[in-house]
């Protein structure tokens, strides 16, 4: 079980990072903290 939410966890984060580059290549966003605050 704890294996199970380690992975879901991770695969959470590295959609949320993706999301964040493509905000940054989209938008010309360095580091927004706006945006790192909401993800």
């Amino acid at each position: 079980m704890f294996s199970i939410g380690k992975h879901l966890l991770g695969r959470i984060k590295g959609a949320l990072s993706q999301v964040q580059d493509g905000f940054r290549s989209s938008y010309g966003f360095n580091s927004d903290p706006a945006i790192s605050c909401s993800l």
